[in-house]
């Protein structure tokens, strides 16, 4: 929905619709409508009317869209090619996951799942100077239902697949990945399954639907489902189960009607047995739009990303404070994003084709950077001062010391300049409220769907679904984002 040339979400359009219920019988009649756009007559005012939040949002897709000075702000950073296509698809990529180091999964609209061995190049007799072919180890079809496949989802150990069609029954399965047999046919789920989950520890799974319901089962029992509750009021696009800790039991969803909403599977809605508790709620994570993605990191974070074209990372315990950070620099809705294994990185996916590589925690990273050189500078300066007094006073003779005296010096001024681009970078980025991209991939300008990430032999290798029939993988040495990572910060400005 677009009001005076504001997209709204459901959420937002329900906001601008309590300002013109006037009288709050839940009705807007004809009198309050010409009231209403009397008083709002433009896209500033009616932006006023929401989220204060989301204002500065609203004003990066304007610069996005009309500031010639964009790419000046927001540099694009230093990108490679793919180093592998997988070639056996016949249609758009919906989803690819791991199922161990070298081993992959994905699936296509038209039902098609293959599974992919990195290390099994494709032979050809012409040369090339593009990225190395992968054949599918194995292939086989999924009964789409006379629809299509729109979700699916690996387990942990890698033996098994969830996939969700846009069938209106029979369209919630649980496969084996070797042979592609039905292990379960999930019932109950009334509309298209446009996302699905594995629980952490493989013992449930969750479905999404395009009506904006969620139905939890236990792995085994495909006949009625644990929980089934109607959280949306449009698609969900993402489930996430958290990994482990405390919280192990806490289900994510993200939806197109605006909202990212937390749940605790294992306490039931006092008001609704049928569901589980809410936890907590982001009424408007996208700034109006589609929330496409959320997940989880660590104990208490949340990344999202969305129709805003950027990714905002949250305090679970503080959600009313809004987000803790925001990744700018992107110029279509963020359709995916993954985490490394140890969650210090973060790659995203876009509608225009665009996959780049972010410090999870920038700010974190830069202050205990500069606050590690701040100590170090400390230790060598206290040093050099010392042999600066015995140099002056003339008690520092040998040659060796001398020279150490002098090495000192230089490594004060180095230190020195090294916090010195610390504190700047931290200021700049505090000045634009935001974290910039370290690292770009390049490939086709056609739509994300899917970024997964996996290392391994001291490489991270990315993979990502497009709307082609293709899987590209990225081998990026984990050496080269350290060094971007710890690199001078200025430099990436």
């Amino acid at each position: 929905m677009t009001i005076l040339g504001v997209k709204c979400n459901q959420n937002s359009a329900k906001k601008i619709l309590a300002k013109m219920d006037t009288d709050g019988n839940e009705e807007v009649d004809w009198a309050e409508f010409q009231a209403f756009f009397k008083s709002v007559t433009s896209s500033e005012q009616l932006k006023e009317l929401l989220s204060k939040e989301n204002h500065r949002y609203f004003e990066y897709k304007e610069s996005v869209e009309n500031d010639m000075a964009f790419s000046k702000t927001y540099v694009v950073p230093p990108s490679q090619a793919a180093a592998k296509k997988c070639v056996g698809h016949s249609d758009s990529v919906e989803k690819v996951a791991w199922l161990s180091d070298s081993r992959l999964v994905s699936g296509s609209t038209n039902g098609d799942i293959c599974i992919w061995d990195m290390l099994v190049e494709k032979t050809s007799a012409v040369k090339s100077s593009g990225p190395k072919q992968v054949r599918a180890e194995k292939r086989f079809q999924v009964d789409i239902n006379k629809s299509a496949l729109y979700s699916m989802a690996a387990s942990r150990c890698g033996q098994r697949l969830l996939v969700g069609l846009g069938s209106l029954s029979e369209n919630f399965s649980l496969l084996d990945v070797e042979d592609g047999s039905c292990k379960c046919q999930y019932k109950g789920i009334e509309a298209a399954v446009y996302t699905c989950a594995f629980s952490y520890d493989g013992g449930q799974v969750a479905a999404g639907s395009q009506r904006g319901d969620l139905c939890i089962y236990d792995i085994e029992r495909p006949d009625e489902a644990l929980m089934s509750w109607h959280p949306h009021q449009n698609v969900v696009r993402s489930l996430c189960f958290r990994p482990g800790g405390m919280e192990r039991g806490t289900l994510c969803s993200a939806s197109a009607d605006g909202t990212v909403k937390l749940f605790d599977t294992r306490a039931r809605n006092p008001t609704n047995p049928s569901a589980p508790e809410t936890v907590a709620e982001i009424p408007d994570a996208a700034a109006s739009g589609t929330v496409h993605q959320a997940i989880f990191r660590g104990e208490s974070e949340l990344f999202t990303c969305g129709d805003d074209d950027c990714i905002r990372r949250w305090d679970q315990r503080a959600l009313k404070n809004g987000c803790l950070s925001s990744f700018f620099g992107h110029t279509a809705a963020v359709k995916s994003i993954a985490l490394s294994p140890d969650e210090k990185f973060l790659v995203s996916g876009t509608q225009n084709g665009s996959v780049r590589i972010w410090l999870a925690d920038e700010e974190g990273l830069l202050r205990s950077k500069e606050e590690h050189l701040t100590s170090l500078l400390g230790k060598v300066n206290k040093e050099f001062k010392r042999e600066e007094e015995l140099f002056e006073s003339g008690q520092l003779h040998e040659a060796a010391a001398i020279e150490q005296y002098g090495l000192n010096g230089e490594r004060v001024k180095e230190l020195e300049a090294q916090v010195s681009a610390c504190v700047a970078t931290r200021e700049h980025r505090s000045a634009l409220a935001c974290t910039q991209a370290l690292f770009s991939l390049d490939g086709p300008t056609v739509p994300i769907n899917t970024v997964t990430w996996r290392e391994s032999g001291g490489s991270a290798w990315i993979a990502t679904g497009c709307q082609d029939p293709y899987v590209r993988l990225f081998d990026v040495p984990t050496t080269r984002l350290e060094e971007l990572a710890f690199a001078d910060p200025m430099s990436a400005t």
